[in-house]
């Protein structure tokens, strides 16, 4: 299904662990997703919606063996700004200095290239750096819902079908991601979804630091759209099968 204008899209993928990285929420309340999905990051523009689902696959204490196992949610997220992987150094020094990994953050932040994406310490190692370099931006959300696979949500069947989604699809997808186009109406279900997790926007309302206004545009990626390494080909496969005419 392609994207309709003025409709955002929501991207949803299975999360196979959850080490505080990937998604990255900071003491000032801005989670990100610098490394890991590239495809994703690369493609989301701002206004979109990011789900991530528990992977079935090496976590069966989290999942369960019953029929709601291909439900449980980590985090949920709206795309606010994309920042370039080459200008997220800067960014992170000046708006979220624990991002970038340290003994401090026991070298847990996302903040693992600098403006010459050079690899620095970090969760992700060197065979890493090309996947993670695919996906050339940041996503910088200040609306979000982390759940974590410490207390993941169960979405209800109600839920599924009000957010627009076809639980077939969502039992039977495992890697890479799924794609749906979002009504007004089912924006609305993903904003009170957020707002249940144990961890949330709201949480950091005190939190007086002022959000950045730095927007990233497509083309800062330039002509081969990556940051120096070959694309992945293959896209995203549709939630929703079109029609031939």
């Amino acid at each position: 299904m392609s994207r309709k204008a003025g409709q955002p899209n929501l991207y949803i993928y299975r999360q196979k662990i959850d080490s505080g990285a990937a998604p990255h929420v900071s003491k000032q309340g801005i989670l990100s997703l610098t490394i890991c999905k590239p495809d994703i990051r690369r493609v989301a523009k701002a206004g979109d919606y990011v789900m991530a689902l528990v992977s079935k696959t090496g976590n069966p204490k989290i999942v369960g063996k019953g029929e709601d196992k291909h439900y449980k949610m980590s985090y949920l997220f709206k795309v606010n700004e994309k920042i370039h992987m080459r200008e997220y150094l800067a960014w992170c020094t000046e708006h979220a200095k624990n991002k970038i990994p340290s003994e401090e953050t026991e070298f847990m932040g996302d903040c693992q290239y600098d403006a010459n994406l050079t690899q620095m310490p970090g969760p992700h190692g060197p065979n890493q750096r090309n996947r993670n370099l695919r996906g050339c931006f940041s996503i910088i959300s200040h609306e979000f819902g982390a759940f974590t696979f410490q207390h993941p949500h169960t979405l209800t069947l109600e839920e599924v079908t009000a957010i627009g989604l076809d639980p077939h699809m969502i039992e039977t997808m495992a890697q890479g991601h799924r794609v749906a186009t979002l009504t007004n109406e089912q924006q609305h279900v993903l904003d009170q979804l957020m707002l249940e997790a144990p961890v949330n926007h709201t949480t950091f309302l005190s939190v007086t630091e002022a959000a950045p206004t730095t927007t990233a545009s497509a083309s800062t990626c330039g002509a081969k759209k990556s940051c120096g390494t070959k694309k992945r080909r293959g896209g995203a496969k549709k939630l929703r099968r079109t029609r031939k005419h």
